[in-house]
């Protein structure tokens, strides 16, 4: 080549043209590549799964194909019968015995207190006209059951609104839902 020659590199109508990128290019291949790489990334584990399980079967394969090894018999001589044999009712019905024994005297402590109050309740003058105070007509138990009808009224027809109010009397909150 000549030195005075100029190269096509000067000359600005064989100057290589390059496009420019569009906008956001980079990043769309960034992610591209990124993306390609997980999916990768995923099959190698994939690959690496199954051939692992692969191998467990295998070798479950081979352990459970092994003959098991079989228990040694022991030959037991016959046991004969005792000549005078003890029954076993007997232990055990001395047993229910002793455990009944307890028991009585156990409850026999814990009742003694109460059994001295009742005899002391007992020898109480009773009034002589108690029989008479101790009528109840038939119309007050049915007022009672008109007031507790009414009472319970609000609460009946509304059983959330009766284990709301149940649950506000032994303290407990019940969760409102949020909208």
């Amino acid at each position: 080549m000549n030195p005075n020659t100029p190269e096509p590199s000067d000359l600005p109508a064989y100057a290589p043209q390059w496009p420019t990128a569009p906008a956001g290019f980079a990043d769309r291949v960034t992610a591209a590549v990124e993306s390609q790489h997980r999916a990768h990334r995923r099959n190698v584990w994939i690959v690496r799964a199954g051939v692992s399980a692969l191998a467990a079967s295998v070798a479950l394969a081979v352990v459970l194909s092994q003959p098991t090894p079989q228990p040694e018999v022991a030959v037991v001589a016959p046991i004969r019968p005792a000549a005078n044999p003890i029954p076993l009712q007997k232990p055990f019905a001395d047993a229910g015995d002793v455990l009944a024994a307890i028991t009585k005297a156990t409850t026999d402590k814990a009742l003694a207190p109460s059994k001295t109050m009742l005899a002391s309740a007992e020898r109480l003058p009773m009034p002589k006209d108690a029989d008479a105070r101790m009528t109840v007509d038939a119309k007050g138990f049915f007022e009672s059951t008109e007031s507790a009808r009414a009472g319970l009224d609000p609460v009946a027809s509304q059983p959330r609104r009766a284990m709301n109010r149940m649950f506000r009397d032994f303290g407990i909150a019940p969760s409102k839902p949020r909208s």
